[in-house]
């Protein structure tokens, strides 16, 4: 795939399913699924709009917070200002307890 006029299309995407600090949240089904179909659908050769050398999944137990904030730190640096960085997350969101009215935030593993 060729980089558009426009620029290039980065995607990262990051699926959870577990969630190992909150034994009394149940366990996702499909969030490890959907994140890898999500990127399947967007770097597929025939109907895809992302070069799969631009994308980065990670899923289980490799979705730490060190290596999420890595690819996303990675892609951004590596990116132009006509690039699109497209994030793609499905798992456990947390409301903080400091602020339960709003901006809930991500939960994946240490």
């Amino acid at each position: 795939m060729e980089a558009d006029v426009d620029g290039r299309r980065r995607g990262v995407f990051v699926g959870v399913n577990h969630c190992p600090r909150e034994s009394k949240i149940v366990d996702l089904r499909y969030a490890e699924d959907d994140a890898v179909a999500m990127r399947d659908v967007l770097t597929d050769k025939t109907t895809g709009i992302f070069d799969p050398a631009d994308v980065i999944l990670l899923t289980g137990r490799d979705a730490t917070t060190t290596t999420v904030k890595h690819a996303l730190r990675t892609a951004a640096l590596e990116s132009e200002p006509s690039d699109i960085l497209f994030v793609f997350f499905a798992g456990h969101g947390v409301l903080p307890p400091w602020h339960r009215g709003g901006d809930p935030f991500l939960r994946a593993l240490p």
